[in-house]
């Protein structure tokens, strides 16, 4: 039996919103949406994708090397950072020191926040815009970090991109966009299209779970 030979399966945005359309009755086949009903989908699709990523569905994670100041405790880290799940600061070319990371409260306890040397603490702080990374004690000397992030999705601003997924979410992407774009088209969801999205998107989260929320036997 001969194969195709690859695995790859790139699907552009286009790809996704015409196969939605499709999936909910919207369209029939040949047809494609106007442009100002593409630039709806667009906007409904990244808002998914963005909702989907405060329920923990962040599955970018790569190293960022943070430059810090001398006496500043605080770094404003890019807004595409999601999260910091650890941090390491750099001692030489060749020798990286864990850094242990505190919450809030536990931040709070040491009674001078300005006492100086090298940071063996940090605390992410969480704002509106981009996160601050703050560290203690405060460095006396410039110093650089690096950082273990999850890193936000990138945003679909064309219909010619590709979506910034894995390819494995391509059937519960496509389900759920077809479901979320009934509304705006006036067309109303079969329970197999909400049966499917449902599932679908139940087993993505299951799939990409954080491992600690898994318990073992009682």
């Amino acid at each position: 039996m001969t194969t195709s030979g690859t695995t790859a399966f790139s699907t552009t945005a286009r790809d996704f919103i015409k196969n939605a359309l499709l999936e909910n009755g919207t369209i029939a086949f040949g047809d494609d949406p106007e442009a100002d009903e593409m630039n709806a989908c667009i906007f409904r699709l990244n808002a998914m994708l963005k909702t989907w990523a405060t329920r923990g569905l962040g599955w970018k994670q790569e190293v960022y090397t943070a430059a810090g100041t001398a006496d500043t405790a605080a770094i404003t880290l890019p807004v595409y950072v999601r999260e910091v799940n650890g941090a390491r600061y750099i001692d030489s070319a060749t020798n990286e020191r864990a850094m242990i990371r505190f919450e809030r409260d536990d931040y709070m306890i040491p009674p001078n926040k300005a006492a100086s040397g090298t940071p063996t603490i940090y605390n992410v702080e969480q704002n509106a815009g981009a996160l601050v990374l703050n560290v203690w004690p405060v460095p006396t000397a410039d110093f650089t970090l690096n950082l273990d992030i999850d890193r936000a999705l990138d945003t679909v601003t064309d219909p010619s991109e590709t979506i910034d997924i894995p390819e494995e979410w391509t059937e519960c992407v496509m389900s759920n966009l077809a479901l979320r774009c009934c509304n705006i088209f006036g067309v109303s969801p079969t329970p197999e299209l909400r049966e499917t999205a449902q599932l679908s998107e139940r087993e993505m989260f299951d799939a990409y779970r954080p491992a600690s929320y898994f318990m073992g036997p009682a």
